[in-house]
């Protein structure tokens, strides 16, 4: 069967083969996501083509007698990269056919065209990737790819939370504040005068979380770096909302933050929570969740659910989600291989 591939890239998110791209993504969303709704067009278009400082990105789709069957997405980390000194030799790369196709065929062919847009960045040996699907945990495990981390996407439907319960660690929380002289600030920016120790806090919690064998390693977060995370998801019309706790001496000591989109105003993506070692053991994470909880409820009506992920090995995260009630929707496997060792 005669293919050819393609470019997607932000010049060409005018023409036809946009359109197409789009109906091919929402066919692969609703495989995993069958209840959900379809993201809205335009909201998948500006997440498309707003670059991030520091990436190079290659979007590539396979096309069968002018229909998109497969694609792969590849990001590559540049100079400007905060992340580049620790994670230069890594590319992440996900790709995906669908599911009616011989995967390996068209995997393969994808790989094989990934690996060289490669050739010209000297620096990099290895390949990085996630995925959900089982035809794709199978490709990377038949490449003899090194499983480097296991973990789940889960979800908390608000209408099951037991609140009894997050008022109490809220009232607890609120208790061990007063007791102990702790403040919990609350921002969707952040507050210049905590910018420099909310920095610090943010690399310490991500040096915290389980990575398991991953080559990858978390960039030292810095004020200027945070000014244009926030600066971008405002153009992409996300609200990034935070809690933090400061302690009496002055210190941040926890942190759990959400993304919430009005376009996707079903759910809320629940992203980095964490305490920092020198304050764990007092409760802290808990109240800081249950105060996010009582945040989207009351904020965000609309909201049916709670998405995060977590690894396998996060015992102190899981265990404050599963009392909570989240659920495992999907099971993701993380894979790393040098391409020297990639025989196609």
């Amino acid at each position: 069967m005669l293919y050819e591939l393609k470019d997607i890239d932000n010049s060409m998110v005018e023409e036809q083969i946009f359109d197409s791209y789009i109906d091919y993504t929402n066919d692969l969303f609703v495989e995993l996501y069958p209840k959900d709704p379809i993201p809205p067009k335009e909201y998948t278009k500006l997440r498309m083509i707003t670059k991030i400082p520091g990436e190079k990105n290659y979007r590539r789709v396979l096309l069968i007698e002018g229909k998109i069957c497969a694609h792969y997405f590849m990001k590559i980390r540049t100079e400007e990269s905060p992340e580049y000194e620790k994670n230069k030799n890594i590319a992440d790369l996900f790709l995906l056919v669908r599911k009616e196709l011989n995967y390996i065929k068209y995997a393969k062919i994808l790989l094989l065209d990934a690996i060289e847009k490669l050739k010209k960045f000297e620096v990099i040996d290895t390949i990085e990737t996630c995925c959900y699907r089982n035809r794709v945990k199978n490709f990377w495990e038949n490449l003899e790819a090194k499983v480097a981390i296991e973990g789940a996407q889960s979800r908390l439907y608000l209408e099951e939370v037991d609140w009894s319960m997050v008022e109490e660690w809220r009232r607890k929380g609120h208790k061990l504040a007063k007791k102990e002289n702790i403040e919990l600030i609350e921002f969707d920016k952040c507050p210049a005068e905590i910018i420099e120790k909310y920095a610090k806090l943010y690399t310490d919690i991500m040096n915290l979380v389980p990575i398991g064998d991953f080559e990858w390693r978390p960039a030292v977060l810095t004020p200027k770096k945070i000014r244009e995370s926030e600066e971008r998801f405002d153009k992409l019309g996300y609200k990034w909302l935070t809690f933090v706790t400061k302690e009496s001496n002055g210190e941040l000591s926890g942190i759990t933050e959400i993304f919430y989109h009005p376009a996707r105003p079903h759910y809320v993506e629940q992203e980095l929570t964490g305490v920092n070692l020198d304050f764990r053991g007092r409760g802290l994470g808990k109240w800081l969740k249950a105060e996010m909880l009582e945040l989207v409820r009351i904020r965000y009506p609309d909201v049916k659910y709670i998405m995060t992920d977590n690894a396998n090995s996060n015992a102190p995260m899981l265990s404050i989600n599963e009392r909570l009630g989240f659920q495992r929707y999907l099971e993701e496997k993380c894979y790393s291989i040098k391409i020297a060792n990639i025989d196609l």
